[in-house]
């Protein structure tokens, strides 16, 4: 009787699996410890190939019109919406109450709205289009196309220091304890105080990159474009040991549990252990990827360009569900431990609330 009654458990559980596989924008999907539940849809009207923001208050997206829109977190009711005259050339950034984006075309600059309401706080001419924005307390530090590095006032924008970096598109860079680390398109990684612009280190690391450099456990993971994963010491540089992976990783590797997961662009999912070195699982998802693996409560969230989202386990890679989406995606989701927020190609905002066991 305990067997009949754990397979009929088990074939349930596969058909309601696979009715979600089929039902494209399901209202609701199995999870870990609860489930996804649709909250809310709204249409952003153009393509949004930037991440969206989220804070207590609103979701926050640009999109290639170009408009920054801000909707009701609860209720996915439009907010506002702010047309700028350039392109989107960044990721924006939500700091000190505002939106901060950059832009690109003929005239680049570094733009900030208020949360509240859209309006411009400031806005500031640079030489060339930023490529990457991180907040350091009452700074903004903006990475520009050329590779010049500049800390701006987040109060008014204006320059509290600039300086040469390493070249021409930059790979990206990363912050922790108050250091900068910038990584080059090709052999180098620059170590600056943040504050000051001062060089901490410089370090040659061998490669071609397009991901951005990743904080992880104490480590800092540059991961090249042919697959080679270097781990350097924060304070010095110093190299602290390598791994390989697929090749034509786009994306920063993340850190779940004592594993670093990454995604290639051809849809690949590896696990390194940390203390290893060596790859623990890997899972092919046989789809190209929209951006990388994205990770939280010992969930990973892949989403592939064609509109296929899966959720694995960190521990092991077992897929434990899979949604056919039935639109194409440029980002991957933004997942928070009460929501996963999905951004299309179409301007589709798809917001799943996650509702762990015992909730209604």
């Amino acid at each position: 009787m305990r067997r009949l009654t754990r397979f009929v458990a088990a074939l349930v559980a596969a058909l309601a699996c696979t009715l979600v596989a089929l039902s494209g924008l399901a209202e609701s999907v199995p999870s870990a410890g609860g489930s996804l539940r649709v909250l809310w849809r709204a249409d952003a009207g153009r393509s949004i190939e930037q991440p969206p923001l989220v804070d207590a208050r609103a979701v926050y997206v640009v999109t290639t019109d170009p408009r920054t829109m801000a909707f009701d977190r609860a209720s996915g009711e439009k907010l506002w919406s702010t047309r700028a005259k350039q392109p989107f050339s960044a990721p924006p950034l939500l700091a000190g109450g505002r939106v901060v984006v950059g832009l690109g075309g003929r005239a680049p600059r570094v733009r900030a709205l208020e949360c509240s309401d859209g309006e411009e706080a400031w806005t500031v001419s640079v030489s060339s289009e930023p490529r990457h924005l991180l907040q350091d307390g009452d700074g903004l530090l903006v990475l520009l196309h050329s590779g010049e590095l500049r800390r701006l006032a987040l109060a008014d924008g204006s320059t509290l220091w600039r300086r040469p970096g390493l070249g021409t598109r930059p790979a990206g860079m990363a912050l922790g304890d108050s250091v900068l680390f910038v990584l080059a398109r090709k052999d180098s990684v620059l170590a600056l105080a943040a504050r000051g612009g001062t060089e901490v280190w410089h370090a040659i690391e061998p490669g071609f990159y397009a991901a951005s450099p990743a904080l992880l456990g104490g480590e800092l993971a540059l991961l090249a474009g042919d697959g080679r994963e270097v781990y350097l010491d924060p304070a010095s540089g110093a190299r602290l040991g390598g791994a390989r992976r697929s090749p034509l990783q786009l994306a920063p590797p993340v850190l779940s549990g004592g594993f670093v997961v990454s995604q290639c662009t051809g849809g690949r999912v590896e696990a390194v252990d940390r203390s290893e070195r060596a790859t623990i699982w890997s899972v092919d998802l046989n789809a190209a990827a929209a951006g990388g693996v994205v990770a939280s409560d010992g969930l990973l969230f892949c989403l592939s360009r064609a509109g296929r989202l899966a959720a694995l386990r960190a521990d092991r890679g077992g897929l434990i569900w899979k949604l056919d989406l039935g639109t194409r995606f440029f980002v991957p989701p933004l997942v928070r431990p009460d929501l996963l927020l999905l951004a299309g190609e179409r301007g589709e905002l798809i917001v799943y609330a996650r509702e762990s066991e015992g909730r209604p």
